[in-house]
This record gives C-alpha cells, structure tokens and sequence, in this order.
C-alpha cells in the first residue's frame, strides 16, 4: 500500500479521478477492445502505470449506466474479445467533462503562475 504523502500516491490518485474521462475520449475514435484501450492509454507518460483493475471497471460500469455498450466478437488467436463503444450518453458524458477539465486546466495554469514556489 502506498502513503498518502507519496508522489506515487498523489500520481495515482489524480490519475484515477481522471481515468473515465481518458477512457471516454480513447473511445471517441471508435469501438476498441479493453486491452488496445489499456494500451492506448499507456501511450501517454502520465498513464504509463495504469493497470487493467483500474479500467475494466470503468468499463464495466459504463456499460451498466448506458454510456458505453460492448459486444463480443471472436478472435483468431484466443478467447473472443469484447468491443466496447462510446453511446451518445456517454458523449453527452464526456462533452461535459472535457468542459470541467478545460476549466481545471485554466485554472492550475493561473494558480502556478499567481502561486510559483519560492526558489
């Protein structure tokens, strides 16, 4: 277990608050199966720790409330894969959390520049 006064800890939990809404706009580019969306995700550097437990219950439960849908289709090599698919739920979803982390953005912009740490 990490401690709370960690950099790895404050790491991971920035990045668990904002992982629905990675994972939402991974899918905004079309259907994908969970791990080529771990994977895409992984692509960024500050999501290169992400792990399978963290978003396949994002998914799942999207699934649940009707953001996502998800369907299987067999796979050449292995088990079948289940696709998932961003809903116009979800997009009304996310078109308000990208809204929220625009402003977030601004705002630690602001705060760096009227708040920079003493040297």
């Amino acid at each position: 277990m990490k401690q709370s006064g960690t950099e790895e800890y404050w790491y991971g939990q920035v990045r668990k608050g904002l992982l629905e809404y990675a994972v939402f706009s991974v899918l905004t580019s079309g259907e994908n199966y969970g791990y080529a969306i771990l994977q895409e995700l992984r692509s960024y550097p500050s999501m290169t720790k992400v792990t399978e437990s963290a978003v396949y219950p994002i998914l799942a439960r999207s699934v649940k409330e009707g953001y996502i849908s998800a369907h299987s289709v067999k796979s050449a090599s292995g088990p079948p894969r289940k696709y998932f698919e961003l809903q116009a739920k979800g997009r009304i979803k996310l078109a308000f959390m990208q809204k929220f982390v625009n402003s977030l953005q601004k705002d630690l912009k602001k705060l760096n520049a009227d708040y920079e740490p003493k040297k």
